[in-house]
């Protein structure tokens, strides 16, 4: 009642707006539509709750927002205050009406759609609880206001509990299939710019978007694409994370993700689910056509690539995709000069292996492919035969996530 950015009153003394707090507060009480809640008060009706909300982002723009969060930081309620809102915000659900007012309040001209209010402490955090309720108000928001800022920006300007907040916002967005595309594109820009290395960082959140199992993500393997020719677009900056991004698609195995990253307000959703080998073998042909786009551009990044995705074969082989992993190594190979010595031993691997069944056709064109990655000269020889000699011992791990 002390914050003039909260209650509006701007017309009203501090007597009189202390008289119409407590008054106000003592009828309701005694009829029974609000109940007190240690230091909070509770609108019961739900109906008349959501009303006075909306009628409280009618009247509130984004400056009177970012006065009210410098306010709240210098409070010595700040924490009970922004909890208490957040609350107030994710229990709202998620009915036609309850979505509207925050995309009301989300929209291009609305209170939150401020650059001074998302990178705010406060501002974001609010974001992340407005994601329980309308992940797509949130997202088409967050697209608007940093889609055009470049990344020595977002990386001086998002920071600590700002990001942290911001990402998760993200990665709630990027659940559901109409709010992922917008949202995954600021999330790649978060991840390029990203001044703290966490798994849960928004790299690492980005790339496990890209899964075939456990992507958190309803997005179709299309949509996935279209954000990494989206950003390959943008600029050679993104060409690393794309290649990234391809890498995580082609990995099958030792997956693992937070147990709430596809959950959105009370509601857990199921991911997008591949139903037949073939939609695989597609989709990571369609992420090759990416790879090879990018190298063709930039050949500098073959050997970053040959890196990143040395250890996929037992991957391809399990999938039945051995003619898309020749297509990959038809692609790159040439570009390394054939010096390949990690996927050479890959291949010798999985051929190695008493666990991976492969059919005769695929044994041989991956022997072939084993035989043009080999050096030819007499030291690397001799090196492979000390290598390998105890090849009975060294199996490929195919466990199954």
């Amino acid at each position: 009642k002390n914050n003039v950015y909260i209650h509006h009153l701007t017309d009203l003394d501090d007597s009189k707006i202390d008289y119409l707090y407590n008054h106000t507060i003592d009828e309701f009480n005694q009829k029974q539509i609000i109940e007190r809640l240690t230091y909070w008060i509770n609108v019961r009706p739900q109906p008349l709750a959501e009303w006075l909300v909306s009628k409280w982002f009618d009247d509130a723009d984004s400056d009177s927002l970012s006065k009210m969060f410098d306010q709240i930081k210098v409070d010595s309620c700040r924490k009970r205050m922004l909890s208490s809102f957040c609350k107030r915000i994710d229990d709202m659900g998620q009915t036609s009406q309850e979505k509207e007012i925050v995309k009301s309040a989300l929209s291009e001209y609305g209170p939150f759609c401020s650059e001074s209010v998302a990178v705010s402490s406060e501002g974001s955090r609010l974001m992340l609880s407005m994601a329980n309720v309308n992940p797509k108000a949130v997202a088409d928001c967050l697209y608007l206001i940093f889609n055009g800022k470049d990344t020595e920006y977002l990386r001086e300007n998002i920071k600590d509990d700002t990001r942290w907040n911001l990402n998760r916002a993200l990665q709630k967005c990027c659940v559901m299939k109409d709010s992922f595309e917008k949202a995954a594109i600021i999330l790649g820009r978060f991840a390029i710019s990203d001044n703290e290395i966490y798994s849960n960082g928004a790299k690492g959140t980005f790339l496990h978007l890209f899964h075939i199992y456990l992507s958190a993500t309803q997005s179709s393997p299309k949509q996935r694409i279209r954000i990494l020719q989206y950003l390959s677009d943008q600029g050679k900056e993104f060409y690393k994370l794309i290649i990234d991004a391809i890498s995580s698609a082609f990995t099958t195995n030792n997956l693992v993700i937070d147990g709430k990253a596809n959950v959105v307000g009370d509601t857990e959703y199921k991911e997008y689910r591949f139903d037949k080998y073939s939609d695989i073998q597609e989709y990571w042909h369609q992420c090759i056509n990416v790879l090879k786009k990018i190298l063709e551009e930039t050949p500098s990044l073959s050997n970053y690539a040959e890196d990143k995705l040395s250890g996929i074969v037992s991957d391809f082989v399990y999938m039945h995709a051995v003619a898309q992993l020749i297509e990959l190594l038809s692609i790159l190979a040439p570009k390394v000069e054939y010096k390949w010595i990690k996927m050479r031993d890959n291949i010798h691997y999985v051929l190695s292996s008493k666990r991976l069944q492969i059919n005769q056709e695929d044994r041989d064109v991956l022997k072939d492919w084993e035989d043009k990655l080999t050096p030819k000269d007499y030291l690397s020889r001799v090196h492979d035969t000390l290598k390998f000699k105890n090849d009975e011992m060294l199996q490929v791990p195919v466990e199954r996530s």
